[in-house]
């Protein structure tokens, strides 16, 4: 799975946790949201820096460029089973951090 795909799905994985935590569920981003989905993302046995640092981007870029509900509200969509395409906001992201990160 390319790197950008697989930040894509990760984020819906690390997302759906998030909107699924019932409710106690946060209403902004906090640190055991951004921490899971990196956590999510990352596979220490097997990544490398790059995709580390891919990670850390689309996390960074998420929290700083989308509001709480609205990164909620595509977790919940993109969770759905088949699952509807990719949201542009998350091409996006995926898409800057793959040019910043891979310094193209």
């Amino acid at each position: 799975m390319t790197f950008p795909r697989r930040a894509t799905v990760l984020v819906a994985v690390a997302s759906a946790f998030v909107a699924g935590c019932g409710d106690d569920a946060p209403t902004d981003f906090s640190a055991t949201t951004t921490n899971d989905f990196f956590a999510a993302c990352t596979d220490a046995t097997a990544d490398s820096l790059l995709h580390t640092r891919l990670c850390q981007c689309v996390i960074d870029e998420l929290t700083s460029d989308l509001e709480y509900a609205t990164f909620v509200e595509l977790s919940d969509a993109m969770a759905v089973e088949p699952a509807p395409p990719t949201a542009p906001e998350i091409v996006d992201v995926v898409a800057d951090c793959v040019i910043e990160v891979g310094d193209l």
